[in-house]
């Protein structure tokens, strides 16, 4: 594959290994409400906004505040055990190389302030030029991809790495190439249905290669 000439970078679960804490949180958070979800349903929906999150797992519109309640809680819960979190195989040795080839890159989330500074301070990188989706919605829409594709030149092939299936769908509704890696949890055919053109496992197999 030829290498592009920008390069969007997912945060959270790609750059930091997160996403088994966002379950271990989501998963307490439900059964505190008195929803309980196995813990391989809220695995399958990481990746997705809070309060999209919410509705899909429990397939209806939740009323009388229980969304802002549940997505709270799991924010509570992710941020006492952010202590945990460390970057994922690779992820700062990813970031210097594009630097050092001079490829723009920006590095994306849809996370809340505090979720994103806590992931931020593990990746321990200050100078990472950082996106989030603002108003424009949530993955697998194409709005985040497309927010961060607008800090990029505007004239440049651009490629996205995620973790996740929604970041493959979010890629492919904004027009932008998607390759994989697994430290997501996510199965290579599931990676590949979503449009990944490769799956390595973890942001080293990709310097030089992004």
């Amino acid at each position: 594959m030829p290498l592009p000439q920008a390069v969007i970078l997912d945060l959270d679960g790609t750059l930091v290994d997160s996403v088994y804490l966002h379950v271990q949180a989501w998963a307490a958070a439900f059964r505190e409400a008195g929803r309980p979800q196995p813990a391989w349903r809220v695995h399958s929906a990481i990746g997705l906004p809070g309060e999209r999150l919410v509705r899909w797992l429990l397939a209806e519109v939740p009323t009388g505040g229980l969304i802002e309640e549940l997505v709270e809680s799991h924010r509570r819960r992710f941020l006492d055990a952010a202590g945990q979190l460390q970057p994922t195989t690779g992820a700062s040795a990813l970031l210097e190389d594009l630097r050092d080839r001079g490829v723009p890159f920006v590095v994306a989330t849809s996370a809340s302030k505090p979720e994103r500074e806590a992931l931020l301070a593990v990746l321990g990188d200050p100078e990472v030029a950082v996106t989030g989706a603002g108003d424009a919605g949530g993955k697998p829409d194409a709005g985040p991809v497309a927010a961060a594709a607008a800090d990029l030149p505007s004239d440049a092939s651009v490629r996205m790495l995620g973790d996740a299936t929604w970041d493959g769908h979010a890629a492919a509704a904004a027009g932008v190439e998607f390759v994989a890696v697994r430290t997501g949890g996510f199965s290579d055919a599931a990676l590949h249905a979503a449009g990944a053109r490769m799956v390595f496992d973890a942001p080293a197999a990709y310097v030089g290669v992004l």
